[in-house]
């Protein structure tokens, strides 16, 4: 697991991040890819579940996903992406 890594100063520092990008996607600051802009994304039914769900996927991953040259792979099918990284369902 990527924390076990970390110093306590690098968790600090992530768990900073990811309250500022909630905080963000909450605000409707951040123009998301999948729903938009538009404010209370991570308040609205059903995304406590869709967090739990990718925290849980990001658990299972069996690859880096920031160390990866995405030029790569762009040629192969996600869902084998998915299957070798352990991402998915």
């Amino acid at each position: 697991m990527f924390l076990a890594h970390t110093s306590a100063n690098q968790a600090d520092q992530l768990a900073a991040a990811v309250v500022g990008a909630r905080a963000m996607f909450e605000g409707g600051l951040f123009d998301s890819v999948v729903a938009g802009c538009q404010p209370h994304q991570i308040s609205a039914a059903g995304s406590p579940e869709r967090v739990a769900h990718a925290l849980r996927r990001g658990t299972q991953c069996k690859q880096d996903l920031l160390a990866i040259d995405y030029f790569s792979v762009a040629d192969q099918p996600l869902v084998d992406l998915q299957e070798a990284w352990g991402l998915k369902d």
